[in-house]
């Protein structure tokens, strides 16, 4: 899942400094599984990167800044 921003349409991590700006947020969309959804939900984090640099060098961080965005979220 990736955070849009509210004003424009480009597909962003979920980190600083897009989430402030972000559309998605990981509270409201656990709130909506728990009143809504099934029993057992998964999440899975789809992340937009290119392949070249510098965007191959900041993936690993990438990665460990969205899952940690939605981790206190998450009962796992």
């Amino acid at each position: 899942m990736i955070r849009g921003s509210a004003d424009e349409g480009a597909q962003r991590s979920f980190v600083e400094p897009h989430n402030f700006a972000g559309r998605i947020r990981p509270e409201d969309i656990v709130c909506a599984m728990t009143q809504f959804g099934p029993a057992e939900s998964e999440v899975c984090l789809e992340l937009s990167l290119h392949e070249r640099e510098p965007a191959d060098r900041s993936a690993a961080k990438v990665m460990r800044d969205s899952v940690g965005c939605w981790h206190p979220h998450l009962s796992v």
